[in-house]
């Protein structure tokens, strides 16, 4: 509860947080989405001279 009363907002029953890190067929990348998502960006690492395991 706010300072205020009043109850925070909350997300819709059973809604689910979209997948942030994406591995697949030895490609890593990572979604960041900002605060408000309203925009989202996806950094690539794969090109990133480490093992997969320290790139996820």
């Amino acid at each position: 509860m706010s300072r205020r009363g009043r109850r925070a907002s909350l997300p819709a029953a059973g809604w689910r947080p979209p997948e942030r890190l994406l591995v697949a067929d030895g490609e890593c990348a990572v979604r960041y989405i900002d605060e408000k998502g309203c925009h989202s960006r996806v950094f690539d690492f794969c090109g990133v001279p480490v093992s997969g395991e320290l790139q996820r």
